[in-house]
């Protein structure tokens, strides 16, 4: 039921505008876009966004000839969001003017606005478990030392980075992080942060504060597990064993796990980089009366020495125990450091519907197509209008970092 303000004399404008911070729509790659022009797509359509190609580099005059193993990952169509509301026509007579202009500015633009922080968030939640590689601490606040050590794990990963990168982070971690850098910023007002929710380019980040940032609450796992059947080479399942009897939510999706003496290896020639290689939990994960559960992963255990995308040092063998990020039961906040190629986001326009009124709008504070619809219900004496849109999104693990922190 509407509660539209009628019975009194109200001004036209709003007494202020909520918004949101909008960093990963505004920083995310859209090269994409186009393909989805035609507006002949559903949803789960799909495209396979081709990777790097890797090789092998043989050393001495004799040339080993070596195949091309090409990879793909996949940016789907996933996301279908709306909002749909209706005006009889008293309502619609003493509260809305016959132009649309003062109609999208009461009403179009608070849907958008909603919707746009809905896709944040989707995007935000996306983060926990497509994204592996880990940086920060659960247990410490942010600081300048912890978001440059974040670029040099970059670096080891071979990301290219000129001073382009980007750091999405929680709203309270950012004024943490503003006031422990004070006195580094001129006293005149800065409008990159008053007003754009940019706090600074730090080491090589344009760092934004971020409501739809996640905070994750880690499984209840206390240790002592470890690897019941050895990893095939390529495999994203994980057997394990040693785990609390019957407990639920031993680990949970989004939790990050390690193997004890599995390292990572450098992307691009394939040295051991003498740290942990994390992954992320796909799915909650509940032990059985035995203790035994599986365990699904992100990304898959490469660990073949022939196979030029080898992404960990050594096998995950039987015996090989397991251990978790942060403690049992505990929260933390997953803030994203990552480079524009690592966050693919896709809103194409939707084609229009039949309508008394319809058009496809860019909501200019996010770049976002928005389908919207203003038609009316003869039989009931009903105008309504619904907001449309549709989105795409992927996140690219091997130019990101999960940057944790308390």
């Amino acid at each position: 039921m509407n509660e539209i303000l009628t019975s009194q004399l109200i001004a036209n404008e709003a007494l202020a505008t909520l918004g949101t911070n909008n960093s990963f729509l505004c920083t995310s790659n859209r090269q994409y876009q186009d393909i989805f022009g035609d507006r002949t797509y559903q949803t789960g359509n799909f495209i396979q966004l081709r990777r790097q190609n890797r090789y092998f580099v043989n050393e001495g005059r004799v040339g080993v000839v070596q195949p091309t193993k090409e990879t793909s990952e996949i940016l789907s169509i996933d996301y279908w969001e709306n909002v749909m509301t209706d005006f009889d026509l008293k309502e619609l007579t003493l509260s809305v003017n016959d132009d649309m202009g003062p109609f999208n500015s009461r009403y179009v633009r608070p849907i958008a606005q909603d919707i746009t922080f809905k896709l944040e968030s989707i995007i935000a939640q996306l983060a926990k478990t497509q994204l592996n590689l880990v940086t920060g601490s659960p247990t410490a606040p942010l600081s300048f030392a912890s978001l440059d050590f974040g670029f040099a794990q970059m670096q080891q990963q071979c990301i290219q980075v000129y001073n382009d990168a980007y750091a999405g982070i929680d709203v309270l971690q950012a004024s943490a992080l503003r006031t422990s850098q004070q006195n580094a910023f001129n006293p005149i007002l800065n409008d990159d942060i008053s007003f754009s929710s940019q706090l600074g380019h730090f080491s090589v980040f344009d760092v934004f504060s971020n409501q739809a940032i996640e905070r994750h609450q880690v499984g209840s796992y206390p240790g002592g597990g470890t690897v019941a059947t050895t990893v095939v080479s390529g495999s994203s399942t994980v057997n394990l064993t040693g785990l609390p009897l019957s407990s639920n939510g031993v680990f949970k999706a989004g939790d990050i796990i390690r193997f004890t003496g599995i390292n990572q290896v450098r992307p691009i020639g394939g040295a051991d980089l003498g740290i942990l290689m994390t992954f992320a939990v796909q799915e909650d994960v509940n032990s059985d009366g035995a203790g035994n559960a599986t365990v699904i992963v992100n990304p898959p255990i490469i660990s073949d020495p022939a196979d030029v995308y080898r992404n960990v040092s050594t096998p995950v063998i039987a015996g090989t125990p397991v251990t978790l990020e942060g403690a049992p039961n505990s929260t933390y906040t997953i803030n994203v450091i990552y480079v524009e190629r690592g966050l693919d986001v896709v809103l194409p326009p939707m084609s229009p519907l039949t309508a008394l009124q319809t058009g496809i709008a860019t909501d200019k504070n996010s770049n976002t197509n928005l389908m919207i619809n203003r038609f009316g219900d003869i039989y009931n004496a009903l105008n309504l209008i619904r907001v449309d849109v549709l989105m795409g999104v992927k996140w690219h693990p091997q130019y990101c970092f999960r940057l944790h922190s308390l």
